[in-house]
């Protein structure tokens, strides 16, 4: 696959009516349809399977380059640390 972006074929529009307008309908159209067609625009900043065990219920991550939602069911293992007035305590599970 390449990484060219193909661009869309959208006609210039005709001159009875409100050219300008008509003009930024398509350029944003076009902005659009490129944003589309980029796989990687609506899916950035998405948190990694280390840190599933702290998503909750539908929250999606990336588990070795697929997206995954975290189900009801799903366990996952990591540490959590806590402080209290007594001391701190630090839980890991395996």
């Amino acid at each position: 696959m390449t990484g060219k972006i193909l661009r869309s074929i959208l006609p210039l529009p005709p001159y009875d009516y409100n050219r300008k307008y008509a003009i930024e309908l398509v350029r944003a159209l076009e902005r659009t349809i490129d944003e589309l067609r980029n796989p990687n625009v609506n899916f950035q900043g998405l948190p990694d399977v280390a840190a599933a065990n702290s998503l909750v219920v539908g929250d999606v991550f990336v588990d070795g380059g697929f997206l995954k939602i975290k189900g009801a069911n799903d366990i996952f293992s990591g540490s959590f640390e806590a402080t209290a007035s007594l001391g701190t305590v630090t839980v890991t599970t395996p």
